[in-house]
């Protein structure tokens, strides 16, 4: 089933409202930002502090990963999957801000397989693998780095002690 923001309204009733929601897999969809929308104000103003978001497979672009990076400033998720959604380098500056704030708790972050990520981005992801202790994990698989820019990755997480990096 392939759900689009048309469903969003259903899923927030039949599985946000129902209960104590920490996992929403909403992966391989039709959700855009408008779908994001919904769905990140009813995580904001029901008070359900979801652990996992995964978003994969949706072209909500960097308006969506705006809204799932404001959703982190003040929400528990540990893990955000936003794996091929046709996020750029604009959306990775939101995620960075996002992290840079003291209610982040965010632990692995999968951004992976968005071609719009280049070597652009490589300083603000350099500064998010140093500065955000809480962050252990980061896939940047399949975006757009040079090779250079893949190795100036793997310097950075190699200076963090136990901090994984697919790239």
């Amino acid at each position: 089933m392939e759900i689009t923001d048309d469903e969003i309204p259903d899923i927030i009733e039949k599985v946000i409202r129902a209960g104590e929601c920490t996992h929403l897999d909403l992966c391989t969809n039709k959700i855009t930002s408008e779908g994001v929308k919904d769905i990140i104000i009813e995580l904001r103003t029901s008070g359900v502090r979801g652990r996992w978001l995964d978003l994969s497979e949706n072209p909500i672009g960097d308006e969506g990963v705006k809204l799932c990076a404001e959703l982190l400033k003040e929400n528990r998720t540990v893990r955000l999957i936003l794996n091929n959604t046709k996020m750029t380098d604009q959306g990775v500056r939101y995620l960075c801000d996002a992290l840079k704030t003291k209610s982040s708790s965010v632990v692995l972050l999968e951004i992976g397989d968005n071609k719009s990520i280049t070597d652009a981005s490589i300083a603000s992801l350099s500064t998010m693998i140093n500065l955000y202790p809480m962050l252990i994990f980061l896939n940047l698989s399949g975006c757009g780095f040079s090779k250079i820019g893949k190795q100036q990755l793997e310097e950075a997480a190699k200076k963090i002690d136990g901090f994984g990096l697919i790239v």
